[in-house]
This record gives structure tokens, C-alpha cells and sequence, in this order.
């Protein structure tokens, strides 16, 4: 491993490079203002121009760009065959959009002068004269402006915001022999010409993996390997980074042949010890309790906003859009430059606040970890952290926006007295902070003045719930959980500090109780209005609505109680009914039990009487039977006179009877 210190920002002349750089790279760099190298850009340049695979560690604002354009630059002017604006010849992958666009536009400064070599007047002059003196030279020199003026290498950037088949469009109108995006959308490009056949890399050479952990952080995992199945495996291969973690590690053994390992480190002059900061920066932190973060914040950017560019930090989208509206409408900022960027901006927006920022003398960016990485901000004097970062990786970055390439920056924290831990967690990791003293003369109340700006734009006011909301849960999500300790977090001055006009409920909030109060009631809050008169009128709009709804429910309401009432009554009335029907069903049952049981007598004794006479009439017939049989008898002995009297007599005695 290679190993250089970085107390010194200067890695030699640019003449000691071997192998040597190309003429027209030389006069880009000095057109920079890069006058000597840096320690990383010593140590990286020369393995890649031999053919080596690099794996780079060095700490932000060391120069890494460079490390790796010039290479790319250099080895396409020494290829001996003739570039097609479409053969593909290196590939960098950056882990977000900004950074991507930066890289790009550095490349474009080396390219774009080769299509018109930058040559000033004293330069030609120069050039002619020696072109005179020197006529054996002379045929050399002119195959070499040829050479140089007939030299066009095509870029293209994918960071997606368009459709894919724009881009894939402009690679075969304008080709991509330098190709700089985001992993998402350069794997999607490559995916889409791949199946196409139309994907060239016959002659591919390096691929450049910017910011590696952060690429790995972010979980691009799937769209790194896919990319690097796509590209021939016999090329070079870069990883550049801030710190080497187990994932960049893994990555360099499956993607890379024996890489030449460089690591960048920096020492303190004073004590010699190793940390993760340049030396030049002048690292603070100053305990501010929440309360009176807001006018600490204030009073910082009115003591330094016009003399120098400073970066604040916040812990989320939400928060940067509050105080960046909130701090541009109090009176003492009126008119000050004042920026905002974060992830949730569209992308053309995020573009235009970069490069208005960047091109300011003096001024306050607002952001969020958006611009913590790679991004190459000039000229950044202060870098203030209002909220430490969730992830205490991206401190380190956030940082490195000052103090970069040897310029001296300061940097600055803001944490409550119970994160103090927070400081020794911070010097383990070799990032060593001092304290800066808390100023207690002169510093302003802008409390007031903001509870009044919210109280008249109900804009700032709902910007303020929400940063409020998503402070909270950004806290309590704290990948520092014991030094950062939610239950020791204080709502209500948390809400004091941000200057809130009412306490919103939250689910973190579900069971602790908060007593605060700004003076505000509830009706005063509800008739608070926006400044834009069309946002006003819609809510005025769906306030009636609103209104109108909620007396449609409260009728609907009463007219249910009503209906339930009489539906109530009726049940009751039609249950007191059943009960009566019950009874009265259950009397007439038992008189028809009482009566069944006379009936039945009657009717048994009827039976009896039936059965009785039925056994005379049966005895009576068999008399009858029993006589007519003996008649019969007697006949046939007497004959037929002697019947006529019995006959006569029977007739008789039933006369009689």
C-alpha cells in the first residue's frame, strides 16, 4: 500500500509525472489554476497510465477528480487507432445526480479544449517565432495543431430527469466515449442499447467507481454488478473514496486484478497523529441547547454572510425549506444571498441553485447531505452544522466542502450538552473537534419576529409543523441511538426553537405529555392566511367545504339521532305488543287446555254409549239370528202354516214394545 502524508498540500510539479502529460493536458490544467499536484493525484495518475487497477482512499477535497479525468484524457490521446464518437472508452459512475453533473462539466474543460486549444496571444507569438527560428521543427509542429484540432472526444451524461430513449438518442447522434451518470440509469442505458447490438466496447479501457461507499451506502449494489457483467473484463478499474469499509473491499476483489492500493492519510503538524480532515480546516463544535439554536443560527450568519460563502446543514428536506423561508423574510436578512438545495427540489432547480451558489462571492446555502459529497463547492469559507448528520459517516463529508486542495476553511457544530459524547465518538474516528465559545452579547431574539412572520403567512407556519414533524422522527431514527437519545430530546423547547405557533400531533408523541403554548389560540391559528392570494382563496374554498360537510354531518347527525329514536319508540311500542300477544295467546291456549279436557270426557263418555248400544244391537241381532234358525227347523218338520202365528205373534210384541 502507498502511503502519503497530507500535511503538506503538495504532491510535486506536474513536469515530474511519469509517464509525461500531453501538451494540451498541461495547458488545461494550468488554465485551471492547478499549478501543482496534489498527494493523491501524484500517487494515482502514474499506476493508471500504466496499465494498473487503482483502489484509493483519500479524504475529501484531496483532489480525486482529477485523479482519475486526466488518466482518462490521456490514455485516448495516446490510443494509436481512430476513436468512433460512439466506441466507448471509459465509464465514471457517481452516486448522485449533482456530483455526476460536476465530474461531467470538470471533463468538459479538458475536452473542449482540445477541439480549440487554448492559446493565448503571447502564446502565438511565441509559437510563430519559434516556428521561424526553428524550420527543421516546423513540419512537427503543424502535424501536432493538426493532431490536437482533429482530435473530438464525445461525453455523454445519464443522470436520468428525461426519458431513456433521449438518451439513448443522443448517443447515436453525438456518441459517448466518456460516459458519467448515476448507476441506476447507466446500467438502464446499457441495458436498452445491449439488446440492441449497438452497445460499443471493442476498445473500452477504465471504469471509474466515484465515491464507492457512498455508491454501496445508498444500496446500488444490484446496478453495480450488472454494470460490471457488461464491460470486458480485460480493462482498468478505479475506486475512489473517502474511507475503505468491508462492502469497497469486497468490491475491489471481484472487480478488480491486483490493485495498487493508495491511501492518502493526514497528519496533525503538532501532535503527528492520524485523522480524516485536512489540516487546514479549523474543526468546532459549541454546545447551543435547541431553545436558542434559531438565534444562535442568526446571529452566526449576520456575523459572517458578507464576507464569506458558508454552507448550513439540516437534518432534513423539510427543516432546509423552513429556515431558509423563515430566515429570508426577517428584517435583518432582507436582501441577503441566500440558497436552498435538497433531494426533494427538482432536478433543472437543484442545477441552477448549484452553479448560483458556486459563481457567488459571498452568501448562505441552505442544504441537506445532498451537498455533503464530492461536490466541489469554490471558494466555501465556513461550514456550519445545525443538526448533526444522521449517519455520522456523512460528518466527514459535510466538512470537506471547506478547506479544500489546500485552503484553509472552518467548520462548525451545534449540539446540546447532553450529546457531548457526541465529541469523543467524533475524535475516535479521527476527526478531532475544539470547542468554540457559546456568544451571549448581542446575540438577538428573532423568536418574536418569527412567530409574527408565521402568524401572517400561513406558508411559513405549515413549513414549520412539517420541519418540526420530520426533525422528530429524523432524531429518533438516529443511527447514534445512545448518544443522540430520543426520550431525552425536549419538545417543547424544540418547538420554542423553531419558533412554532402550535404543538402538532405526532405518533412519536403518542405517550408523552408536552404542557407548551406559543400565546396563540386555536381560532387565531385557523384564520391565519396565505400571502399568495390564489392559495388563500383555495383554502378559503375548501374551508367552506369543509364547513359545509361538517353541517351536512351534524344534520345528518341529528336526523339519525330522530330516526334512531322513532325506530327506538316503534321496536319498543311493536316488543310491547308481541309481550301482549304473548299473554294473551298464552290465556286463550290454556282456557282451549281447560276446555280440550271437557271434551274429552264428553267424548269418552259418548264412546261409552256407542260401545254400549252397540252391544245390545249385536246381542239383539244374535236373539233374532239364533230364532230365525229354529223357525227354519221347525218348518221343515210342520211346514208352512204353522210359521205364519210366531210371525204374527212377533210383530205383536214389537207392536207392544
Amino acid at each position: 500500500m502507498s502511503s502519503t502524508s497530507f500535511s503538506q498540500i503538495d504532491g510535486g510539479p506536474w513536469d515530474s509525472l511519469n509517464p509525461t502529460l500531453k501538451e494540451s493536458t498541461r495547458k488545461t490544467i494550468d488554465r485551471l489554476g492547478f499549478e501543482r499536484m496534489s498527494p493523491v493525484q501524484a500517487a494515482a495518475i502514474p499506476h493508471f497510465l500504466t496499465n494498473k487497477d487503482v483502489l484509493v482512499e483519500a479524504c475529501t477535497g484531496s483532489g480525486k477528480t482529477l485523479a482519475f479525468v486526466i488518466p482518462i484524457i490521456e490514455m485516448i490521446l495516446r490510443k494509436e487507432t481512430t476513436l468512433k464518437k460512439d466506441d466507448i472508452i471509459s465509464i465514471i459512475v457517481s452516486p448522485t445526480r449533482e456530483l455526476a453533473t460536476q465530474i461531467h462539466q470538470v471533463l468538459l474543460s479538458f475536452v473542449n479544449d482540445l477541439k480549440s486549444p487554448p492559446l493565448s496571444e503571447e502564446e502565438q507569438e511565441q509559437e510563430i517565432l519559434k516556428q521561424l527560428d526553428q524550420d527543421d521543427q516546423e513540419t512537427d509542429t503543424k502535424e501536432q495543431h493538426q493532431q490536437q484540432q482533429s482530435i473530438d472526444i464525445s461525453t455523454l451524461l445519464l443522470i436520468g430527469g428525461t426519458e431513456i430513449y433521449q438518451d439513448i438518442q443522443n448517443y447515436k447522434n453525438y456518441g459517448g466515449n466518456i460516459i458519467v451518470g448515476t448507476p441506476g440509469r447507466i446500467d438502464e442505458f446499457m441495458s436498452r442499447v445491449h439488446q440492441k447490438d449497438s452497445l460499443k466496447l471493442r476498445d473500452f479501457e477504465v471504469l471509474i467507481l466515484d465515491e464507492a461507499d457512498r455508491l454501496l451506502d445508498m444500496g446500488f449494489h444490484l446496478p453495480i454488478n450488472s454494470i460490471l457483467l457488461k464491460l470486458p473484463k480485460q480493462r482498468r478499474t478505479g475506486l475512489f473514496s473517502a474511507t475503505q469499509t468491508t462492502e469497497v473491499k469486497e468490491l475491489a476483489r471481484t472487480g478488480m486484478r491486483n490493485p495498487v492500493k493508495i491511501a492518502v492519510t493526514v497528519k496533525d503538524i503538532n501532535t503527528m497523529e492520524v485523522q480524516s480532515i485536512p489540516s487546514t480546516l479549523d474543526n468546532r463544535y459549541m454546545f447551543v441547547p435547541v431553545e436558542e439554536r434559531v438565534n444562535q443560527l442568526a446571529h452566526f450568519i449576520s456575523q459572517h454572510i458578507d464576507n464569506n460563502k458558508i454552507i448550513i446543514y439540516f437534518l432534513t428536506c423539510a427543516g432546509v425549506d423552513y429556515f431558509y423561508k423563515l430566515l429570508s423574510s426577517i428584517k435583518m436578512f432582507k436582501g441577503k444571498p441566500f440558497f436552498s438545495l435538497h433531494g426533494k427540489a427538482p432536478h433543472n432547480q437543484r442545477v441552477k441553485v448549484f452553479d448560483a451558489f458556486s459563481s457567488a462571492k459571498n452568501g448562505v446555502l441552505f442544504s441537506t447531505d445532498l451537498a455533503s459529497r464530492g461536490l466541489d463547492i469554490p471558494n466555501v469559507d465556513w461550514v456550519l452544522q445545525c443538526d448533526a448528520p444522521q449517519d455520522p459517516k456523512a460528518f466527514v463529508h459535510r466538512i470537506g466542502r471547506t478547506a479544500r486542495m489546500g485552503r484553509e476553511g472552518n467548520a462548525l457544530v451545534f449540539l446540546s450538552p447532553e450529546e457531548d459524547t457526541y465529541i469523543d465518538f467524533l475524535k475516535i474516528k479521527k476527526v478531532p473537534l475544539l470547542e468554540m465559545e457559546k456568544p451571549t452579547t448581542n446575540v438577538i431574539d428573532i423568536i418574536p419576529e418569527a412567530r409574527k412572520i408565521a402568524s401572517t403567512d400561513r406558508e411559513i407556519m405549515e413549513k414549520g409543523v412539517l420541519a418540526l414533524v420530520s426533525h422528530v422522527r429524523a432524531y429518533k431514527e438516529h443511527l447514534c441511538p445512545y448518544i443522540f437519545i430520543f426520550h431525552k430530546l425536549n419538545i417543547a423547547n424544540l418547538a420554542t426553537g423553531f419558533a412554532l405557533l402550535y404543538l402538532p400531533r405526532m405518533p412519536e408523541l403518542k405517550d408523552v405529555v408536552v404542557e407548551w403554548s406559543s400565546g396563540f389560540t386555536p381560532e387565531q391559528i385557523a384564520k391565519i392566511p396565505y400571502k399568495e392570494k390564489k392559495k388563500e382563496k383555495q383554502r378559503k374554498e375548501k374551508l367552506e367545504k369543509l364547513q359545509k360537510q361538517k353541517e351536512e354531518r351534524k344534520l345528518n347527525q341529528k336526523d339519525s339521532k330522530k330516526r334512531k329514536l322513532e325506530e327506538t319508540k316503534v321496536a319498543a311500542e311493536a316488543k310491547l305488543k308481541e309481550k301482549e300477544e304473548k299473554e294473551k295467546l298464552a290465556i286463550e291456549q290454556q282456557k282451549l287446555k281447560e276446555q280440550g279436557t271437557s271434551l274429552k270426557e264428553i267424548e269418552k263418555q259418548k264412546d261409552i254409549q256407542e260401545i254400549l248400544q252397540e252391544t245390545k244391537r249385536i246381542k239383539m241381532a244374535g236373539k233374532k239370528s239364533k230364532k230365525h234358525i229354529k223357525r227354519n227347523q221347525f218348518s221343515d218338520l210342520m211346514g208352512d202354516d204353522a210359521i205364519a202365528e210366531p210371525e204374527e205373534e212377533q210383530s205383536n210384541s214389537d207392536d207392544d214394545n
